[in-house]
């Protein structure tokens, strides 16, 4: 595709990094079938998968869907890195779960019939056995825990505003503008004309959001083998990330 090969370097990066990626995914067979493992076996492939789907809207210049991936992949980080550092953490995910069914049980009890009403509290009331009352996760508590409060500022918020919310910003994507007048000429739709640099801070977003993905997973995994491969594709995003933005340190 037309997009594979202008922004080639960054492309084969993500694609090398999503590999890896792959590769590290049966490590996680021979670990005990504990919580701590469970969850983060499962959030580690959760985030993969929905940054291979970024990659897939890259390349086809959606770039907006593309964001919106990375955004999910780095709330999938925050719930991976949080995973890694409490062994615990999968109790804080099991009442948050409990939370948000209470709250979809009174929502549902204004429009759905007595039966489907009474089937629902019964399923939550087991849900409660030993938990007598959840607890809702925000996600700004959940990159707090995973001690990427950083992460969460500098990239998931602005990827909220600018791509996953629809907001101003995201909506402008879809107006063809006059630049000169900075008037809205009308619609547009699908693979719009993007200046070359948003595509590079998407695959360079992608680039990063899997590189801490995979670091992440391997304080679990404890892999020399998975450091090893790891360094030089987090050198490679340094010196293109450098290129494009030759002001940052």
């Amino acid at each position: 595709m037309e997009a594979r090969r202008e922004h080639r370097e960054r492309f084969n990066l993500i694609d090398r990094i999503s590999d890896q990626g792959q590769a590290m995914l049966p490590m996680f067979a021979g670990f005990p079938r504990k919580n701590q493992y469970l969850v983060t076996g499962a959030l580690f492939m959760r985030g993969l998968q929905t940054l291979q789907g970024a990659i897939l809207m890259a390349e086809r210049v959606m770039i907006l869907e593309a964001r919106t991936l990375v955004r999910s992949c780095y709330e999938t980080l925050f719930y991976l890195g949080a995973s890694v550092m409490d062994p615990d953490f999968s109790q804080r995910i099991g009442l948050d779960h409990l939370a948000r069914m209470e709250g979809l049980s009174r929502a549902h009890a204004k429009w759905s019939d007595m039966e489907d009403v009474a089937d629902l509290k019964t399923a939550i009331d087991v849900m409660k056995e030993g938990h007598p009352k959840g607890k809702e996760l925000r996600i700004v508590e959940v990159a707090e825990a995973a001690d990427m409060r950083m992460r969460y500022d500098a990239f998931y918020k602005g990827l909220s505003n600018d791509s996953a919310h629809p907001s101003l910003m995201s909506l402008r994507s879809a107006w063809d503008m006059d630049e000169a007048s900075s008037t809205v000429r009308g619609l547009q739709w699908g693979p719009g004309p993007l200046a070359p640099d948003r595509i590079d801070d998407t695959l360079e977003l992608i680039a990063l959001v899997g590189i801490d993905l995979m670091d992440q997973a391997n304080i679990l995994l404890k892999s020399d083998k998975v450091m090893e491969a790891i360094k030089p594709l987090s050198d490679e995003y340094l010196v293109l990330h450098k290129a494009s933005h030759p002001d940052s340190n």
